[in-house]
């Protein structure tokens, strides 16, 4: 299947981080911005403000404690140029209530039913003068059905599995976009009032969200002219919501507006939920990530075209892709060595430092400053050569810029041994790095290198 031509390998399987614990607060270049509150609800609310700074006559309410129910509800928020805010089950959050009045919102669509959203909540709310429209099943398909129902269908859905929130919140903001509804299902078996919603529809285009184990090939192929995306060249890890999120995201990324990419945690709903709404409105998407940014450079093949190695995008390359970037969520969320990755990653891109494309592999964020270590390798038919391999530094506003050890020269046997480094701690003025054979020191100032164990040759 490897054609014989050089192909651009991101050769570590994941990037390794360390926080230091002398973190003090400074500036990430201008293209970043966090949108995020003290804890989901109040996320939700800061997420309204960015998208409706204007106000909004709708609004979509949702469970923030539980997924199922609001997982279809970002088409219903695009049709209503509406936020989703996030509430507790039982008593109206006053800061959602001074959000809904500084909206000026006229009716709010409650997704779920009363053990979901109250209906102490409800009548809260129509005390308020704000109408009320309660959309909900007797579980998270039907209610799905009931929101696809309000929608000006097209013919196109999109059908994913009803018991993890991950694929749904990947597909939400395209499938926003395009009014295609979000249908939940089981893996295997096809709910009645999906099945009632197909009979009675003429769909002309089914999205299938995920793998087989996700959602069987029954299911798919009950509905019409059925597409399954997913990561269907599973180089490395296997398949994963986050192989599955780039999928998604390369399978559309031609009718996406990447000026603005939102990142959102994979590990939970609210902030992605939230986000997706506002990535609707401005054509966009979210990318997930998780705590160690290891989503981000698995090497993922591009179901547009898995014979082209050209078009293959890993997710860290399809973020490169974008002017900005919009975190979703606090730092318990997405940390800030994340965003520091991300921003190397595309410092390294935008500079092309080496002269090649860089791989990032560890990095630890120490103050103002950035450490890092890259290497560049490439393979022809089954043999590897790692081109260049440094240890960098830089700050968090993309400035100053520097190489504080070049590691090229490093060979363990035949292997480069730089492609497998990683920085594990900064302290009292030392870098620590290495791997399970060498290890070595150098100062912050890139000063007396200096080998703590291992014997690497040199030739």
């Amino acid at each position: 299947m490897f054609k014989n031509k050089l192909i651009f390998v991101l050769c570590a399987i994941g990037i390794s981080f360390f926080m230091s614990s002398k973190v003090m607060a400074a500036d990430y270049a201008s293209y970043v911005q966090r949108i995020c509150g003290d804890d989901r609800y109040a996320t939700a609310i800061e997420v309204s403000k960015n998208g409706w700074a204007n106000g909004s006559e709708y609004a979509v309410l949702a469970n923030g404690q539980n997924f199922p129910d609001a997982l279809s509800a970002a088409p219903l928020a695009k049709k209503y140029n509406a936020p989703i805010l996030l509430n507790p089950d039982s008593d109206l959050d006053s800061r959602v209530e001074n959000e809904l009045q500084r909206l000026g919102v006229k009716q709010v669509f409650i997704i779920g039913g009363p053990s979901v959203i109250s209906d102490t909540i409800k009548n809260k709310l129509e005390r308020l003068n704000i109408k009320t429209t309660r959309l909900w099943g007797q579980n998270r398909y039907e209610t799905s059905i009931k929101i696809a129902e309000q929608l000006n269908f097209n013919g196109q859905v999109v059908v994913v599995n009803g018991e993890n929130f991950a694929d749904a919140l990947s597909i939400a903001p395209i499938a926003a976009e395009k009014s295609m509804p979000v249908i939940l299902t089981l893996p295997n078996t096809l709910p009645e009032s999906v099945a009632n919603y197909i009979k009675n529809n003429k769909i002309t285009k089914t999205y299938v969200i995920g793998e087989k184990d996700v959602v069987s090939g029954s299911i798919a192929n009950s509905f019409p002219n059925s597409e399954r995306i997913w990561n269907s060249n599973k180089f490395y890890n296997g398949s994963s919501r986050y192989d599955t999120n780039i999928a998604v995201l390369n399978k559309f990324r031609n009718d996406l507006n990447l000026s603005n990419i939102y990142l959102a945690s994979g590990e939970n709903f609210p902030d992605a939920l939230a986000g997706s709404a506002l990535a609707a409105k401005n054509s966009s998407a979210i990318a997930l990530v998780n705590g160690s940014l290891e989503a981000l450079t698995i090497y993922n093949g591009d179901i547009l075209d898995i014979e082209n190695y050209d078009n293959i995008v890993p997710t860290l390359d399809f973020l490169c892709l974008s002017k900005s970037f919009s975190v979703l969520g606090g730092t318990g969320s997405i940390n800030d060595t994340i965003i520091g990755s991300l921003e190397i990653s595309r410092f390294e891109k935008d500079n092309n430092t080496t002269g090649y494309a860089d791989n990032v592999t560890s990095v630890v964020v120490d103050g103002d400053w950035l450490y890092y270590y890259k290497t560049y390798s490439m393979s022809v038919g089954d043999e590897w050569d790692t081109k260049e391999s440094f240890l960098c530094k830089i700050k968090k506003d993309l400035t100053g810029y520097t190489v504080l050890v070049d590691t090229t020269k490093y060979k363990q046997g035949c292997l480069p041994v730089g492609i497998q480094y990683n920085i594990t701690k900064i302290e009292n003025g030392w870098i620590y790095y290495g791997n399970e054979s060498v290890s070595f020191k150098v100062r912050i100032d890139g000063t007396e290198n200096t080998c703590l164990s291992g014997n690497p040759d040199y030739s």
